[in-house]
């Protein structure tokens, strides 16, 4: 079973931060289903492929923001991948939009170390126990 240790401010402040991405993230899935269904002609099958992707993903972002909100060790690894992604994505935009770009890569770089944080904290604690 997974230990649960008690987060800090640190990693509350993370989890609301990645609990703010799934909502932007259903927020997309749902532009897109209205656009689905009010917008112009469009390739309907994959419009509704991207909603549903970005539904999803926002229900799984969610559970990861819950998770590391009580101090899951599932979660950590979950935020982290996330974060990389969205950091990558970021670099693709860099050139089009730099200070949305440079915006995300510093909300990444937060969540990302608060990850780390959690989990060498954890490593340290098991360390003096043992």
């Amino acid at each position: 079973m997974t230990r649960l240790r008690v987060p800090d401010v640190i990693d509350r402040a993370a989890a609301v931060i990645l609990a703010i991405e799934a909502a932007a993230l259903l927020g997309i899935g749902v532009g897109y289903a209205i656009y689905t269904a009010v917008g112009p002609q469009v390739d309907v099958p994959a419009v509704v492929g991207v909603a549903a992707f970005a539904l999803l993903m926002a229900v799984g972002l969610a559970f990861v923001a819950r998770g590391f909100a009580r101090g899951a060790r599932w979660s950590r690894g979950a935020a982290l991948t996330w974060q990389v992604l969205q950091a990558a994505a970021a670099a693709v935009v860099m050139g089009a939009a730099p200070v949305v770009a440079v915006t995300i890569l510093l909300i990444s770089a937060a969540v990302a170390a608060a990850a780390m944080r959690a989990s060498a904290r954890d490593a340290r604690a098991e360390a003096h126990e043992g």
